[in-house]
């Protein structure tokens, strides 16, 4: 199967639009960008791309008609469209823990593909803080480190800092 036309799930994103950035410096494919454009989402940064190549629709994945017309078109499917920032949850262990639960469960939703393949992905999660694991950016990179670790040894899901043995 030769791939020429990708729809990008929360392309207009930082991580996604990097993304799209990244397939038509380096291949001739074109792409259709389904993104909600919440606060994560940034028009102008997918505004220096060539409009023949590149598509942008406004749009939610939960909107099942949609989303079904754009994957008729689509040799693949990238997925990044995640509501996973959350600065006040930050300083709510409970509230982090929900929203880490909350991207493994996006993370590990099955993608079918246009062939029929069904492609499922998990992720493992390490969750620090500053400066409670460190006041030097490097420190709690390392706790973080550490933590998703200690959720990969356990088979997935997220790990706080304090669990993995990272100093508090």
């Amino acid at each position: 199967m030769t791939l020429t036309h990708l729809l990008v799930t929360g392309g207009a994103g930082f991580i996604g639009s990097n993304f799209v950035h990244h397939v038509v410096e380096h291949t001739d494919h074109t792409v259709t960008v389904l993104d909600k454009m919440t606060y994560a989402g940034n028009e102008a940064s997918l505004a220096d791309l060539p409009k023949d190549r590149v598509d942008l629709v406004v749009g939610d994945i939960a909107d099942a008609e949609l989303v079904d017309g754009l994957f008729e078109k689509a040799d693949a499917v990238v997925h990044y469209a995640a509501e996973s920032h959350n600065d006040n949850s930050l300083h709510d262990p409970q509230r982090l823990s929900a929203l880490a639960q909350a991207i493994v469960e996006a993370v590990g939703q099955p993608i079918r593909l246009p062939s029929g393949t069904c492609v499922e992905v998990g992720t493992s999660i390490g969750i620090a803080s500053a400066p409670h694991h460190g006041a030097a950016g490097a420190d709690v990179v390392h706790s973080a480190d550490l933590a998703m670790y200690a959720a990969k040894k356990q088979g997935g899901g997220y790990a706080f800092a304090e669990a993995a043995g990272a100093p508090a």
